[in-house]
């Protein structure tokens, strides 16, 4: 297992490519469209996608445990772990959800500039490299 074997990268990598499927999901399916012409498939587009959300939290719990705690705060589930079982049953529908909140913050450009010099230094002071 990735986590036994401290690979967070590749953990990060695979819920990364996890939520970029979902994303492409719901950009394709366009549920907010889809509920005036077949609102049975905006229903089942909205619930995959929060089964996927749900999926995701439990999968990354290991690696962000505070976001995937919101994440289940925000699908109306109580504040436990969840087993990896858990992951692969489908959402129960009619939980209530609370107003979605995003679970990271946008950087500026500038602030991103930051924390590539930053990552940079510290790349080059650990190679032996003093500048």
């Amino acid at each position: 297992m990735y986590v036994q074997n401290y690979e967070f990268k590749k953990i990060c990598d695979t819920l990364l490519g996890l939520a970029i499927t979902g994303n492409k999901y719901l950009q394709e399916r366009e549920p907010w469209k889809l509920k005036e012409t077949d609102p049975d498939e905006a229903r089942d587009v909205i619930h995959n996608a929060l089964w996927l959300s749900r999926a995701i939290a439990i999968l990354g719990e290991p690696v962000f445990p505070f976001h995937a705690y919101e994440v289940y705060r925000q699908l109306g589930l109580d504040g436990n772990s969840y087993s990896l079982d858990e992951a692969l049953r489908a959402v129960n529908i009619g939980r209530k959800l609370t107003k979605p909140r995003p679970l990271f913050n946008q950087l500026s450009e500038e602030r991103l500039q930051e924390l590539e010099a930053t990552l940079s230094r510290r790349i080059s002071m650990a190679s032996g490299n003093s500048s």
